[in-house]
């Protein structure tokens, strides 16, 4: 085995440890016996839950796909990314799993809970076409984001700016669901700040995605920062879905 299998073997233990004392924590805090149950079953439990995502079609996968330089497709494949050529297109690679696996390799479980969760608000408020257009644009846009990110053209630094304004609507949720506060002046903030987070995508991506894909990021941001989204996620049965997870945010990334 080569010392890059070696770090990618390291580095996937390092995540499951986390993810185990992770739940742990969550555990001691619920009062659950789930603190005490076997760890490898959790963890195969886990990554049922996150091999079951899907994350695009196949036709936004080929799409996407195009832009991957072999050099960045070859790394992946040694992190264990498996990968196929796609006849006709000369020093690409495309495959049915890229944006899966790039998914994968940067998002955690609780982010998973999120999305699903907030497709099931989406669906009830308009509808199950919606719900999916929807949450496929933002996929499109987020392994976008990864895949700069992990080929270097984006850094760190790249998105500092977006540190504020989400840790913002993090303790905005968190905060007000314990005090049970909801009215339009939070609405309004709450509103403000994802307005802030999608201009600066925006920004970050302009010289990167077509003017197509940009159109869509505000379409997406125009209903997610919408009043009437608002009012009916905070109604929903799933709203408490969306408190935990911020809530784990702010938490694991202090």
């Amino acid at each position: 085995m080569s010392s890059a299998d070696d770090d990618t073997a390291a580095d996937h233990q390092g995540k499951q440890k986390i993810r185990v004392r992770r739940r742990r924590r969550r555990a001691r805090r619920e009062g659950s016996d789930d603190e005490h149950e076997d760890d490898s079953a959790f963890m195969a439990a886990m990554e049922e839950k996150m091999e079951k995502l899907s994350v695009l079609d196949s036709e936004d996968e080929e799409e996407l796909a195009a832009d991957i330089a072999e050099p960045q497709a070859e790394a992946l494949e040694k992190q264990g990314f498996w990968f196929r050529k796609k006849k006709g297109v000369t020093g690409k690679l495309a495959t049915s799993r890229l944006g899966t696996a790039l998914f994968k390799k940067y998002m955690d479980e609780e982010t998973v809970e999120l999305i699903d969760a907030n497709k099931r608000i989406v669906a009830s408020h308009k509808d199950e076409k919606f719900s999916k257009d929807l949450h496929k644009h933002i996929m499109r846009l987020s392994v976008k984001a990864i895949m700069l990110y992990d080929n270097h053209t984006f850094t760190e630094e790249d998105f500092a700016q977006f540190r504020v304004p989400f840790r913002k609507i993090c303790n905005l949720i968190k905060n007000n669901y314990a005090r049970n506060i909801w009215d339009d002046h939070l609405i309004s903030r709450l509103s403000d700040l994802v307005k802030s987070i999608a201009e600066g995508l925006k920004a970050m991506l302009n010289k990167y995605v077509k003017a197509e894909t940009l159109s869509k990021l505000d379409e997406c941001a125009q209903y997610l920062e919408s009043k009437a989204y608002w009012e009916h996620a905070h109604q929903s049965d799933d709203y408490k879905v969306i408190v935990e997870v911020f809530s784990h945010y702010l938490d694991e990334f202090d």
